[in-house]
């Protein structure tokens, strides 16, 4: 089994990456209210689903239309928010 690390500019993405969510949803709750932002994490949460293409309902829109470019692009097997902190950590190193 290979595993893979962050490099220190993947570590440093990562924390940027988690302290700016942090801050979004610090400046949304001010602005609209925890209560707000709950219900509308509540309602948006069944139509995100699972984070596989299986299970999310979100899954379908995302179907190519056939003999466009897209559809000749592997399709994800996750969505990408499965995984946030790692959404943006392009610096690995496999070992």
């Amino acid at each position: 089994m290979k595993h893979i690390n962050a490099l220190p500019k993947g570590r440093h993405a990562q924390a940027a990456y988690r302290h700016l969510l942090a801050a979004i949803k610090e400046r949304r709750q001010a602005r609209f209210g925890q209560d707000a932002m709950r219900n509308l994490r509540e309602s948006l949460e069944p139509l995100a689903g699972a984070p596989t293409a299986q299970l999310s309902p979100l899954f379908g829109g995302l179907e190519p239309p056939s003999g466009g470019w897209r559809a000749s692009v592997r399709q994800p097997e996750t969505h990408a928010h499965s995984k946030p902190a790692m959404a943006v950590i392009i610096h690995w190193r496999v070992g």
